[in-house]
């Protein structure tokens, strides 16, 4: 299991580029979890014009667990809950 902690926006006003990189870091965000929730078939790899030769290589399995938490942004109250979260999955997978 994989988690995903995301923030939809950054601390602080960022200078441009910085803004953009913590777009791309975003998009990465959903991408990642999408792959691992679905995986992709080779059916889906040729259709991205994939060489043939590749596909074996592009192909893997999806149904991996991941817990995705996106946040509005980073805060000591979030910073808690975030906390507070962790502590009772570790007590529950304790008790379990």
């Amino acid at each position: 299991p994989a988690d995903f902690i995301g923030f939809a926006r950054p601390v602080d006003e960022l200078e441009p580029q910085l803004a953009d990189q913590h777009d791309l870091l975003m998009a990465n965000f959903f991408a990642q979890t999408q792959a691992l929730a679905f995986g992709k078939t080779a059916e889906e790899v040729r259709a991205e014009g994939v060489a043939d030769d590749l596909v074996a290589h592009k192909t893997f399995r999806g149904n991996h667990p991941t817990t995705t938490v996106l946040a509005p942004e980073l805060s000591p109250s979030v910073l808690g809950q975030l906390i507070a979260l962790y502590e009772h999955k570790v007590f529950v997978q304790g008790a379990v």
